[in-house]
């Protein structure tokens, strides 16, 4: 093979893998911003019961329905965030595969201060802290973070 056509397939790999990257992260920016189910269930209650006024018979048979509710919520936020991790798993190993040796050591850098910054803010909020299960792709998912931050121009 010709360097001029080594050269061609480099490039065409390299723009297929930065293609599914940024599908990767315009997904997520996209996920991030469509309607997520309620973070406290028990808040969507208590504004059922203010707003209609409901009796406590009403509340009593509308518990076990607003407990199912909230079961179902944290299940599907169990699920959605295991696909995401996956999916960030393998949109970081594709860009692992074209890092130069340096670049992967910045990776790995990225990755610590992300994990740092994560327990730090989880202990700030009295939360246990998580783990790391998005397989080193949390610096991309602060760099979105900032970019949603930033005024559109």
């Amino acid at each position: 093979m010709t360097s001029s056509a080594h050269k061609a397939w480099v490039y065409l790999l390299l723009t297929f893998l930065l293609g599914i990257a940024s599908g990767a992260v315009s997904g997520y920016a996209y996920a991030r911003k469509s309607p997520a189910p309620p973070p406290h269930f028990g808040m969507v209650e208590k504004i059922f019961v203010e707003r209609l006024a409901l009796t406590p018979e009403q509340q009593g048979t509308l518990k076990p329905a607003w407990n199912a509710a909230s079961g179902d919520f944290n299940k599907a936020k169990k699920i959605c965030d295991a696909q995401n991790a996956e999916i960030w798993k393998r949109v970081h190993s594709q860009v692992e595969m074209v890092l130069t040796p340096e670049q992967k050591e910045k990776l790995r850098q990225m990755d610590k201060d992300h994990a740092e910054k994560s327990r730090r803010k989880d202990s700030k909020n009295d939360k246990p802290a998580k783990s790391d299960k998005t397989n080193g792709i949390a610096p991309l998912i602060d760099s979105i973070k900032d970019i949603e931050k930033k005024p559109s121009q």
